[in-house]
């Protein structure tokens, strides 16, 4: 952390007065900042023991960046977790890590209490800690991977790989000291601790802290702050798309970019066509963001995922036959590997996976992609949702696409159905859109002009809603 933390005491000393976070009514300057930072840094190294690891549970606030960058900063693990998590899921994650305290805010406060963890609340730390040297530890980062098809995993990122992706992010994104980020994504997932916590503090930017992504909560914070960044998810640009009147205060916004999921081509040439550019940004727990293209560049694809940021080498293997010095050609599918500096250092207890998960320093992302003509990273699916129907494999994420540009369609999932012990077919799960909701044979019609017949679902199933993770993405694992 002592990069950042030069930094820090750099933007504290040229612009001490100047708003470093918009935090609901409070303003909080940088030399607020640095002081809290340093505060809860000095505190935590006098009253926890060393080598202690850390829960840090909290919603989006000042604080919660405070406690994050004072506690790596000391040398702690902090293992960040969403404040709704429950006391049974704190007190297994605890026993994992070895944790035997939480910092946390009102909203996470029972949960961690009732887990039979020592509480310090993030606005006593700040407040009981006084000003001074904050020594100089190697701390890290503990987060719980997204995981699509099975319980999450705790990856571990050192304190040299975010500095890395601090710097990236910050230089990628063009981020500039008179920027103001919405930060809408939890800070307790990597893409917003990234580019919430991380890019804007290296970047000197300022944050406005947001609870969720209500239209009107965000718009009135927009007009309010004059945000002038926003790093969001497909679901949010959505609801931009289809509201007018949350959708025409964005438009001031010098960059919007969207990550965790594919977004719809219909929504950027929507949003395009209304004056709001959106960017795409890559990336995954293990490796930090990797790549990054503005909305407003010349050429931009919309169905691209970016070109790789500073450090970043990423190659497309045979998924078959797992090759770094032999990768597939430019514009061929194959597995995704990123060699990336901000990367993890490796799964928390479990070195067999960690193993298992790179190939000659290249992690193995399990997405499927290409690399265009021009450098720009594609991705296509997700290898271990791949179908095999016949002797012929589904890419579920292609039938996706197809099925969300049909009309009445909200959104989609696609997944294998067992027709015998060995006969494996398709089946699509349908969230349409209220009050036009589509019939099963409109459906097929329409899947049946763009897919190949081995691709056509065999079954539509219709679902009120999917359940979704903070940052929007679909939770196959609780279909």
């Amino acid at each position: 952390m002592q990069r950042l933390l030069y930094q820090l005491d750099e933007h504290a000393r040229r612009r001490p007065n100047v708003t470093a976070f918009f935090d609901g009514t409070q303003c909080h300057t940088w030399d607020d900042y640095r002081r809290s930072i340093h505060a809860i840094g000095a505190r935590a190294a006098t009253r926890l023991p060393e080598s202690t690891s850390v829960i840090l549970s909290a919603q989006n606030s000042f604080g919660f960046a405070c406690a994050l960058i004072g506690l790596m900063a000391v040398g702690k693990s902090v293992l960040v977790t969403h404040p709704d998590s429950t006391d049974t899921e704190l007190a297994s994650l605890a026993g994992q890590i070895d944790a035997d305290t939480a910092v946390v805010d009102d909203t996470s406060r029972a949960a961690a209490e009732n887990s039979g963890l020592t509480i310090w609340p993030i606005e006593n730390a700040i407040a009981e800690g006084t000003e001074g040297p904050t020594p100089n530890g190697d701390g890290s980062l503990l987060l719980q991977s997204s995981s699509t098809t099975g319980p999450p995993k705790l990856v571990r990122r050192g304190d040299a790989a975010l500095e890395v992706v601090a710097c990236n992010v910050a230089k990628s994104v063009g981020l500039r000291p008179s920027d103001r980020v919405l930060a809408v994504v939890p800070m307790t997932h990597s893409y917003g601790i990234e580019c919430n916590v991380l890019g804007p503090l290296w970047a000197g930017a300022g944050v406005v802290v947001m609870q969720g992504f209500d239209h009107a909560v965000l718009t009135e914070a927009k007009a309010r702050t004059n945000a002038t960044v926003l790093p969001g998810v497909p679901a949010m640009y959505e609801m931009l798309a289809r509201i007018e009147a949350a959708r025409r205060p964005m438009l001031g916004l010098r960059r919007a970019f969207s990550a965790g999921a594919p977004m719809p081509e219909a929504i950027h040439r929507e949003l395009a066509g209304a004056g709001l550019s959106v960017g795409q940004l890559y990336g995954s727990t293990e490796t930090g963001a990797v790549t990054f293209e503005a909305g407003n560049a010349p050429g931009f694809d919309p169905t691209g995922a970016g070109f790789p940021m500073p450090g970043v080498q990423i190659r497309i293997l045979d998924a078959d036959d797992l090759d770094i010095e032999d990768p597939l050609p430019t514009g061929t599918d194959g597995h995704i590997a990123v060699l990336s500096p901000s990367g993890f250092s490796c799964y928390e207890n479990d070195p067999e996976l960690t193993e298992r998960s790179r190939l000659n320093g290249y992690f193995l992302t399990g997405d499927l992609g290409h690399v265009d003509p021009y450098g720009r990273l594609h991705v296509t699916g997700r290898l271990k949702l791949m179908i095999d129907v016949g002797a012929v494999k589904v890419n579920p994420a292609e039938v996706e696409h197809v099925l969300r540009s049909a009309p009445g369609v909200q959104d989609c999932i696609v997944v294998p159905i067992n027709i015998s012990q060995t006969v494996r077919r398709v089946k699509a799960l349908i969230e349409p859109i209220p009050d036009h909701a589509p019939s099963v044979d409109s459906l097929r019609r329409h899947a049946r002009l763009h897919l190949s017949p081995h691709k056509v679902p065999r079954v539509f199933e219709f679902r009120d809603s999917f359940p979704r993770s903070p940052t929007g993405k679909i939770l196959r694992s609780r279909l």
